[in-house]
Order: C-alpha cells, then structure tokens, then sequence
C-alpha cells in the first residue's frame, strides 16, 4: 500500500537525518572560519575590522513553525470572479505534516472545519491537500500550499479545488 505507515515512519527519520547533516558545524573545520585562520598576503591589509566574517542569516526549522496563524484569505473563482474573503485561523502541528483550519463567515459564524495533510517539500513549503472533519456538505477538498516566513512570523496560504481558488497572509497567533 503506498504511503503506509511504516514508510512514512522511515521517510521522517530520514528527513530528520538530512536536517542534522545540513545544519551548520560550529567548529574550526567551518569554512568561514577557516578563512579567518588563512595568512594575510599581499601588503597592508583592510582593518581586522574589515576582514570578519560575513554573519550567517539564520532559518527557522520546520518544526519551529508549528502553531496557530490567522488571517483573511481573498477567494476568487478560477476564472477570476470574486467570492467573499474568509478568516482562516490555521494550526499546524509540530510534525509539519498535518494540521488543522477553521473557516469563518464575514460575520464570524464557523462554516468548516478541516484537516490538513501533507508533508514539507521545502525547509518553508509545505504541500498537502484538505480532508473533511465538519464542514458544509458543498465543500470540495483543497490542494493547499503553505509557504512560512524565514522567522516563523507569518505564512502565505494559497489553495485551489479546481473551481475556486483564494490566496492570503496569515499571521503567527498567541498560544
């Protein structure tokens, strides 16, 4: 059967493994610091000022970017006609592969909730597509992607049934 649970056990200790192989080795072996080891050659030189290394611009890890986020999203049919903009309060859980999203009316009334299944195909992206947990009975399954922010602050929601389709910023909630 494809996509049985023990693969997918398997394929997450593998991504785990990949994560830790990437991270970056604070050591002397780190090849910014190797640098600023080498012999200066060539005559007077730029401040030692001048000569640091270039700071590492640093990235959340996928499982930092658990959480709740909320925000409005626009939705459109595909041929471009408007629909009303719903809040969608997004809560994903810590193994970035499943979550769960609360859909509200512009007057605040809950009009579905669903489950969100999927996996990162990307350190920020994930992929998945929608199943039903209480909606209405017109409700038709999603294919979502998520795409977080570098500091886990927000995430771009884009999903898309064949017919309609929304995009919008949702923002990181207080748990």
């Amino acid at each position: 059967m494809r996509g049985s649970w023990g693969t997918r056990a398997v394929n997450q200790i593998l991504l785990i493994a990949a994560a830790i192989l990437v991270l970056p080795a604070w050591n002397a072996a780190d090849p910014v610091h190797v640098e600023a080891m080498q012999p200066y050659r060539g005559g007077p030189g730029p401040a030692a000022a001048d000569r640091s290394p270039a700071p590492r611009i640093a990235q959340t890890t996928p499982a930092a970017l658990a959480g709740s986020y909320a925000g409005e999203v626009e939705r459109r049919y595909i041929n471009g006609a408007p629909q009303a903009t719903r809040t969608y309060r997004l809560t994903m859980n810590p193994d970035m592969n499943t979550g769960k999203v609360l859909i509200y009316d512009p007057d605040g009334k809950l009009r579905n909730e669903i489950g969100l299944v999927g996996k990162m195909t990307e350190p920020q992206t994930f992929e998945g597509t929608t199943t039903v947990i209480n909606a209405s009975p017109n409700y038709r399954p999603d294919k979502v992607r998520l795409v977080f922010s570098s500091d886990g602050d927000s995430v771009q929601w884009y999903h898309n049934d064949g017919t309609l389709e929304g995009s919008g910023t949702l923002s990181r909630v207080a748990e």
